[in-house]
């Protein structure tokens, strides 16, 4: 019996019923969306409003700290100590290296000590010192203890603020990044400036600390998170979440979880000089790894201010960012659509508005089209029948014709049409049947899929070539030939080309190739996948390919290898803008070890550079004979300064070896990119051989580079 969906007079209702419902439902989602819109543009300004409000504390944060140093160095006993002759001198230390000072000296500097107390008493500071231009300190002073004059650091030249704090003028605060402060044990913001005496000479610098954590409790507490009432649910940590995040994609303040910024012992390890502040600080995705979220993270890393939304599940989140004033940092806000729109009712209430109006049209309009749509066509289930059987592949009689009007045409023409079907279905049997019998016989493997990806056919070639029964092929469907159907899907998605792809497959290398082919209305007709063992014929091509490249001596490459490979290695480096070297060099009298000792000792030399050669340099590096005693080494990703000291190194390797009795050594020349400033490979060959034969012209055994090579003395 027809269905009661397939009948005409119910797709007529269904037609017209759905079309109603598609333009109400339209106009209805319409003016919800742009009210929608109106009201999450609203809400997002007052996050951005709420964002600048917390900007401005952070910058009052470092403005109060950069105050308190300016207040601090307004004290007269700063000009005073430094200005003492004694302290003009510079510093002196006893036998055991600590600071020794006159009575005098002493007397101004408890009097700085004495005004360091109260400024630690009156700012959240942990530790003060005073550091002159040689990096000694001339007093400290952590959380309230005075270090003694033998535990006062004559080192402080290597700190990260001290180059630029001397760069400073009167008045001016330089605030470091944040770093470990080995005496105060946890991490903190460093703040400097300079004593300047009344010559304008600057002797020394005046240095505070503040710790981080300090900072992170003043801004949590500041939050909006917290001072809007609003609060994050455990559920959804993302509901309502503000966070500071480093250029370095780590999060260093978050209202959803407090960071501990004292020293950890365990982070301490033998190959780290210091600890690093991403040992504490959690990274960006440990709050989401969605794409889209840390699409966004990735913007605000780059300093900009923008707003942007992303999904997670059923949930949506606003974002909105902006940069820091201080360092590279950025600060972030996260609402979820909810929390976004707390408060705002009114948008409720036009949904409802508007549900309420879509559901009276939708009655109205049922009725109306379900009496339009009554007429059934009766004289066409004959012919729908007919259509069915002809479906399923069921040829019968033609249908009789009673009638001459436009349902008698359509059934005559029914008919012919059945007839002709028949007759090419017959005729396309037959061909099938001999296509069949010359794919099974071909060697190459052959798997042809139907419109459906349903495999249909499979030769025995295909089978024994991927090691697979004709059944298992079938199970595990056609984009699974090669275990990979990313790949065959990818391949036929693109279907550019009848060139086939080479690809290793259980021990075998294959050229496979698969695409679709359609019918001349452009209709899908199945796929086909085309399989080819050249595995002997890789290996071949490969070891002739090893042959061509490979200098028998020595193993290394050839020069022909060279000029192939360096053109391709500098277009790389000035593409994506790398250093790139080469060490051009060659055997120190090498004539003379064929004349005493013969061209088998001389070949045995070059066996053991070339061996050295191998054996020497990173795996990232090359090298090559570039012909008689000459050779090339090709230092990828490394410039000028380490290439000299490469070469240098192997230089001194060669001048130690000892090859039965005979001393060797090599004379080298450098170049570099980009220092050359050369277009081609060639140039920088010419610049390298330019630089060896200033080393052989300075008297061998040595290495230079082009660049310290004199214009007067260039060719």
């Amino acid at each position: 019996m027809t269905s009661f969906f397939y009948r005409i007079q119910d797709q007529f209702f269904w037609l017209f019923f759905v079309l109603l419902l598609l333009a109400t439902g339209s106009i209805g989602w319409f003016s919800f969306k742009k009210t929608e819109e109106a009201v999450i543009s609203n809400a997002m300004n007052r996050m951005k409003d709420d964002m600048e409000e917390i900007l401005q504390k952070s910058d009052v944060f470092h403005d109060q700290a950069k105050s308190a140093m300016v207040f601090a160095l307004e004290n007269r006993v700063f000009k005073e100590y430094f200005s003492l002759p004694e302290t003009m001198k510079g510093h002196q230390l006893d036998a055991k290296g600590s600071l020794v000072l006159t009575d005098r000296q002493v007397q101004l500097r408890n009097e700085l000590n004495q005004w360091t107390h109260s400024l630690q008493k009156r700012f959240p500071i942990v530790e003060t010192c005073i550091i002159d231009r040689s990096g000694q300190e001339h007093t400290r002073i952590t959380r309230g203890v005075v270090a003694a004059n033998e535990e006062l650091s004559s080192n402080e030249s290597s700190a990260v603020f001290f180059k630029s704090s001397f760069e400073l003028t009167a008045g001016k605060v330089h605030v470091s990044q944040p770093y470990m402060s080995p005496d105060v044990a946890e991490w903190v913001f460093a703040y400097t400036s300079p004593v300047i005496l009344d010559d304008g000479s600057t002797p020394a610098f005046y240095h505070f600390e503040i710790p981080i954590a300090l900072f992170q409790n003043f801004l949590t507490d500041a939050s909006i998170v917290s001072t809007s009432g609003h609060t994050n649910s455990a559920a959804d940590p993302l509901a309502d979440r503000l966070f500071i995040l480093t250029i370095d994609g780590l999060v260093i303040v978050d209202t959803n979880q407090k960071i501990d910024f004292k020293r950890n012992k365990s982070k301490d390890t033998e190959q780290k000089e210091a600890q690093e502040l991403k040992d504490y600080l959690p990274h960006i995705r440990s709050i989401s790894n969605d794409r889209s979220f840390l699409a966004l993270m990735e913007k605000a890393r780059t300093g900009i201010r923008g707003t942007g939304r992303f999904d997670l599940g059923s949930t949506q989140y606003f974002v909105s960012f902006k940069p820091m004033s201080q360092f590279d940092w950025s600060m972030v806000r996260i609402q979820s659509y909810g929390h976004l729109l707390q408060g705002d009712t009114s948008l409720a209430h036009i949904r409802d508005i508007i549900l309420v109006l879509a559901l009276i049209i939708l009655a109205l309009g049922f009725i109306a089209v379900r009496v339009v749509a009554g007429r059934i066509t009766r004289p066409l289930e004959l012919l729908s029948t007919a259509m069915h059987d002809l479906e399923e592949n069921r040829f019968r009689d033609d249908i009789p014709v009673a009638s001459q009007d436009e349902l008698g045409r359509i059934i005559r023409v029914f008919n012919t049409m059945s007839r002709e079907i028949h007759r090419n279905q017959m005729f396309l049997l037959k061909e099938r049947n001999k296509l069949t019998t010359i794919i099974h016989s071909t060697r190459e493997g052959i798997v042809v899929s139907d419109q459906d990806n349903i495999v249909v056919l499979v030769n025995p070639a295909a089978e024994h070539l991927l090691h697979k029964t004709w059944k298992q092929i079938q199970t595990e469907g056609f984009f699974n030939l090669v275990d990979d159907p990313g790949y065959v899907e990818a391949m036929i998605e693109e279907n550019k080309s009848s060139i086939p792809e080479t690809i290793i497959y259980k021990d075998r290398v294959l050229h496979f190739y698969a695409s679709s082919f359609f019918a001349s209305s452009g209709e899908k007709v199945g796929s086909v996948a085309l399989i080819r063992d050249v595995t002997q014929e890789k290996k071949l091509e490969e070891e002739l390919r090893r042959i061509s490249f490979t200098d028998k001596l020595t193993g290394l490459y050839n020069r022909r290898w060279l000029e192939e490979f360096m053109s391709k290695e500098l277009s790389r480096a000035s593409r994506y803008h790398l250093d790139l070297s080469l060490l051009f060099f060659d055997v120190d009298h090498f004539k003379k070890f064929n004349d005493t000792h013969g061209h088998d000792k001389g070949d045995l030399v070059l066996e053991k550079v070339g061996e050295a050669a191998r054996s020497g340099f990173r795996q990232t590096d090359y090298a090559c004979r570039y012909g008689g005693e000459e050779f090339c080494i090709i230092l990828t990703n490394t410039a000028a300064s380490e290439a000299t000291l490469v070469a240098e190194h192997f230089r001194q390797q060669i001048e130690r070896m000892e090859i039965e009795s005979m001393k060797v050594t090599i004379s080298i020349g450098i170049a570099s990119y980009p220092d050359a400033h050369i277009k081609s490979p060639t140039e920088l060959l010419k610049c390298a051989d330019i630089a060896l034969y200033s080393s052989k012209k300075s008297g061998r055994n040595r290495s230079t580079h082009w660049n310290s090579i004199a214009p007067d003395d260039l060719p």
